[in-house]
Formats: C-alpha cells, sequence, structure tokens
C-alpha cells in the first residue's frame, strides 16, 4: 500500500468520527469518498495474509455514510466502480482465511447495500436533461474526474453546451483555471488545463463569437494586469486563445457541417441492439496494431496463422462500421459531407464522430470488434497462392507502437514469440518489397515534394504496416475490376516521358543524381485522385489500386467497405450494382474536390509556419 493510503488508514483509526476523518484528510465530500473506494481496491487488490485488516470496519461505515450523502447523479456516476469492485471481492472471498473473509465480508454488506440505494443498474450512465449543467459542474469542480467527465461526454454529446440562466460552464471553467494560476496550485491548473483541452478538443462543443470575445478579452486582461507570471503560464494561457480562436475556423472555411448531437444518439442507440453475428468467424489469432503512441483511431492491425498445408495465412483485419451502422444512416451521410479526417497542430476534424471512431469501432486491445479481414495464404517463399475476405469478430492482443517494433526489431525480439513474429513479418516485407517495387521511390518523390498526408519512412514497422496496407488495396481493387463491379479506384497518371526518367533510376539504383530528377520533376507529378474507372496507379507501378484500410478516416475506404457488402459478400443484383455505380461516381467527385481544397489550404498554412 502506497504511503499517502498507509496515512488514511492511520486517520481512519484515530478520528472519533466521519466528520472528523474527512476534515483531518483536507477532502469534500465528493473526494473523501473516492478515497475510500480507493483505499479499499487496493487493499483487496495487495491482500497478503496475516495484515492486520481490522481497519476496513470503520472503513467501510464512512464509506456507506459517505455515499447516502452524495447527489443522485453522483451515485450513477460511481455506481460502474462499485458494480465492479463488489465482483472482483465476490470472487476473492473463499479464498481468504477465517479472520479476513469477516473484514471484507463487511465490505462487501456494504457495497451491495450501496448498490441496492438504487434497484436501477443501467450500461451507461442514465441522467435526466435537465440535470445536466449540474451535474457536469459536480464533475469538473467537485469529483474532479476526467474519467467521468468522458463518461459524460459519451452518453451525452452536448452536455458541454449545458447553460443555466445564460452562463456556460466553460466561461466558469476558465474562471476558476484564473484562480487557480492566482493561487499557484500547480495540480489544479494542470487537471484544468486538461480539462479546457477537452472541451475545446471535443467536437460537439460550440462556442459563440460572444463567447469567444467574452474569453478572450478575459484570459488576455489577466495576462497584462497579473504581474510576475512565468513566460510558461504564458505561453500556454495564449495557446488557449489561439484555441479559441480557431474553435470551428477549418468547418466554416470547408463548409463542413458540425455533427448533430441527437443523429449521434440516435445512431449510438444501434450499438445496445444485439447485431446477428451468425455470418460473422470468430478468431483467435494473436492480434497487433502499430501505430503512434498517442494514436486513438486503429483501423487496422494484422496477425498471420499456420495452416495444415504448411503455408500460413496472413490476415490483415480492417475496423467495419457498416457492421453496426447502415449505409443509409445519417452519421454515415455527414461522414461523406467531410470525406476524409483533416489533422493539424491546432485542431482535428473526424470524419465520424469520436465516440464512434474512437471509443467503439476503434481497434482497442482487449475488446470484441467486427472487422473485415482480408487473408492471403502465403507458401513457404512467401508467394501468394490464395486470397479471401471474411466478415469477423476480432479481439486485438497488443497495441504495440512504430518506435516499440523498431526497438526490438533492432535487438532481434525479447523473446521466442517475439524472436518468431519478427522473423516472419521480417521475411513477408522482404516479399512485399520486391511485389511493390515502385513504392518506395513515390513515397520518397513525396516527401520531398512536402505532400503534407505523407509519412516518412521509418523504418521496418512503418514497412510493415505500409506494405501490408498497400498489398490489400492492391489485391481488393483488382478483385473488383477483373469481376467488372463498382469499387472506388485510387488512380494516378504520369506521362511517359517521367516514366521513361523513373525507369531510368529503377535501373541505377545507386544514380547520384537521383535529388536533380526529383527536382525536375516537382512541377509535372500530378495528384493521385479517386475514380470509379480504374486507370491504375502509374506512381506505384500498379495495374490496380484503392483505399480500403481507413474507414474510420477516409470515405473512400468506408464506401469500399459498402461497396465489398454489396458485391463481394453477396451476389448483387443489377438494380444494387447500378445504384451503387452511381453513388461511387458522385463521391469520387466531390472526394476530389474536397481534398484538392484541404491540400492547398494546408500546404499554403505549412509554407506560412
Amino acid at each position: 500500500m502506497n504511503k499517502r493510503l498507509t496515512r488514511v488508514v492511520k486517520v481512519i483509526e484515530d478520528a472519533s468520527s466521519i466528520n472528523i476523518c474527512m476534515k483531518l484528510l483536507n477532502l469534500e465530500l465528493n473526494s473523501y469518498f473516492l478515497c475510500l473506494l480507493n483505499l479499499i481496491e487496493e487493499s483487496i487488490i495487495e491482500y497478503k495474509d496475516g495484515e492486520d485488516y481490522s481497519y476496513l470496519i470503520k472503513a467501510a461505515d464512512y464509506l456507506q455514510k459517505t455515499y447516502e450523502k452524495l447527489s443522485v447523479n453522483t451515485k450513477q456516476l460511481h455506481r460502474k466502480n462499485i458494480i465492479t469492485l463488489r465482483s472482483i471481492l465476490k470472487k476473492q472471498l473463499n479464498s481468504l482465511i477465517k479472520n479476513d473473509r469477516k473484514y471484507f465480508g463487511i465490505i462487501y454488506e456494504s457495497l451491495d447495500n450501496m448498490l441496492k440505494d438504487n434497484k436501477k443498474e443501467p450500461n451507461d450512465i442514465d441522467i435526466e436533461e435537465e440535470s445536466l449543467y449540474d451535474l457536469l459542474k459536480e464533475v469538473i469542480f467537485q469529483i474532479k474526474s476526467l474519467e467521468y467527465l468522458d463518461k459524460l461526454i459519451e452518453k451525452n454529446p452536448n452536455i458541454l453546451n449545458s447553460k443555466k440562466d445564460t452562463k456556460s460552464i466553460f466561461e466558469e471553467l476558465i474562471q476558476e483555471y484564473i484562480k487557480q494560476i492566482i493561487i499557484e496550485d500547480k495540480d489544479s491548473i494542470v487537471y484544468y488545463e486538461r480539462v479546457i483541452n477537452k472541451f475545446l478538443l471535443t467536437e460537439t462543443f460550440d462556442l459563440t463569437d460572444q463567447m469567444k470575445d467574452n474569453i478572450i478579452n478575459t484570459l488576455l486582461t489577466f495576462i497584462n494586469n497579473k504581474k510576475n507570471l512565468y513566460s510558461n503560464t504564458i505561453k500556454k494561457i495564449k495557446f488557449i486563445i489561439e484555441q479559441i480562436n480557431n474553435k470551428g475556423n477549418l468547418f466554416k472555411l470547408f463548409n463542413i457541417p458540425k455533427y448533430n448531437p441527437k443523429i449521434i444518439q440516435e445512431d449510438l442507440d444501434l450499438f445496445k441492439i444485439p447485431v446477428s453475428l451468425s455470418t460473422r468467424v470468430r478468431l483467435y489469432d494473436h492480434i497487433i496494431t502499430i501505430d503512434d503512441d498517442g494514436a486513438k483511431v486503429l483501423d487496422d492491425g494484422i496477425s498471420y496463422s499456420k495452416l495444415e498445408n504448411g503455408n500460413t495465412l496472413f490476415k490483415v483485419h480492417i475496423s467495419d462500421p457498416l457492421g453496426v451502422l447502415d449505409y443509409e444512416s445519417d452519421t454515415i451521410k455527414e461522414a461523406k459531407s467531410r470525406g476524409t479526417t483533416i489533422y493539424q497542430s491546432d485542431e482535428t476534424i473526424n470524419m465520424l464522430p469520436l465516440i464512434f471512431g474512437r471509443d467503439k469501432l476503434s481497434l482497442v486491445k482487449g475488446q470484441d470488434r467486427l472487422t473485415k479481414t482480408f487473408c492471403f495464404e502465403l507458401d513457404k517463399n512467401f508467394n501468394i497462392v490464395n486470397f479471401y475476405v471474411l466478415n469477423t469478430i476480432i479481439n486485438v492482443s497488443d497495441k504495440l507502437t512504430y518506435d516499440y517494433i523498431n526497438d526490438i526489431y533492432s535487438k532481434g525480439g525479447t523473446n521466442k514469440e517475439e524472436e518468431h513474429m519478427l522473423t516472419y513479418y521480417d521475411n513477408l516485407v522482404s516479399s512485399l518489397k520486391q511485389m511493390f517495387k515502385n513504392v518506395r521511390l513515390y513515397h520518397e518523390m513525396k516527401e520531398e515534394l512536402g505532400n503534407v498526408h505523407t509519412e516518412k519512412t521509418k523504418g521496418f514497422s512503418h514497412n510493415l504496416v505500409s506494405y501490408s496496407m498497400i498489398l490489400t488495396g492492391y489485391y481488393m481493387a483488382k478483385y473488383f475490376h477483373e469481376h467488372n463491379l463498382p469499387y472506388v479506384y485510387r488512380c494516378h497518371k504520369i506521362d511517359e516521358y517521367w516514366i521513361s526518367l523513373l525507369d531510368d533510376y529503377l535501373n541505377n539504383p545507386n544514380n547520384i543524381e537521383l535529388r536533380n530528377m526529383i527536382k525536375s520533376i516537382k512541377g509535372n507529378l500530378p495528384k493521385s485522385y479517386y475514380s470509379g474507372i480504374n486507370e491504375g496507379h502509374k506512381g506505384l507501378d500498379l495495374d490496380y489500386y484503392s483505399h480500403t484500410t481507413s474507414p474510420l478516416r477516409r470515405f473512400s475506404d468506408l464506401l469500399n467497405v459498402h461497396a465489398i457488402n454489396t458485391c463481394y459478400f453477396k451476389v448483387p443484383l443489377d438494380q444494387d450494382v447500378y445504384e451503387l455505380e452511381t453513388e461511387i461516381n458522385e463521391v469520387c467527385k466531390y472526394l476530389n474536390m474536397q481534398t484538392n481544397t484541404i491540400d492547398d489550404y494546408l500546404g499554403n498554412k505549412s509554407k506560412i509556419k
């Protein structure tokens, strides 16, 4: 048990009443309840025979009495944690020695009584509309829990806009942040900065022009009038001002509508309806995702398994938004109007609401997810001998980062399992590099041209992910082209003269004039584009190519998931093919226009910076 909780135990033992105990710990009601709950959780998790657990008798009494004083809404917030703790303790009781079973039995009874205080056991927080403002205020300023704040936003996407007598929570939040700076409470300053950031990065949060002006004036006045502010504090306040200024600007620039919270809520309700899983295959592979450390929206994962014939099956798992959301749903229609997720340092416009893209559909570790799994059968020489797609249910085993994979790759793995995995994927990458010879050159040129959407190759891990996704995009485009079915192709054309220059380079890989050649190509290399007609991708030197592996971030990929549902997993009617073809042609025109606008804006902004 850590030193802080050891002190709490001592205070509980010495205090003569709950009020004295709370006063000695210098905690208000909600924090005091969380402190007691944390103490009990630590006692359960770190249980050891022979320890003195008599303090739990008093702790249980104080916990239950504190719970009785909490508001109804706050009880609902704590309810899920109490249920979890009771469940853990129930499994553990029979294994405890006799005396300890008595102490922990008292705790179990207290937890059980708290849950009986409200018979309803919701899957999530269930709050009346008129209580939203008071509840939000309680969570931010009293309970001070970012976890609970996330839960509230998930359940009520519009809660951050709650007002009372025309006064918004955000304005109160700014005032409290300033107050903590004045009294120099470092922990509180960090906490309120994180809450402010959560407001500004939540898409459903709106700031009127009047609110922006008032808040910015308040912050500027504070900076100008308050002497001896740390330079780092001034930088943070100015960054907040910049975020407030930019809130919503990109939406206006690209004419992108904001998600209607009611629409999000209607489609969220679909997740409570049991989905028919009879046509899906549950996989038990060791599946990994590889992305940047802070990535939240995870579209793809990979795995492999051995087959009885001696071959292996390499699998690319892609999130399947249309496994739950209907293609005609309002959420998907609004995603179409956005076209893609736009990333920049001070604001992100997500194609799908974060409640879907990050929480419900993202391939997070340890959660069942509906996916499309693209299966590539490889012989002993890593030649592809078979390919097919499955509707699957997966559960990701490990969320890994690019840096971690590169690190263990340089060491050869830290155990036999990692060594075997790295050897397999190393052979796979070597094979795919031969299959897609022109990919490296194409990406190098795009980097040289300063393409904002291109990540620099950072070694083995990026190659593994990049080539796996290109493999999937190639095979799906090839399948739909050969079967004369509608699909969104990613196309690219280069004049024959420039193709000959590229061929010269490929024949002379050590050509020292490469950089000069790239510079000469700068004004002559056209952009890739989407088309319902396959015209090949000359830059990648592929006869067929598509974007298929990022349906949570690109609408082209999401539309291709719709095409797979319509034409791969069933025999489509002529009417289905006609409607899909019409949809693809219209969407491709829009996406090309939208992409050009975004590229021009971000490119100019990059040059300005």
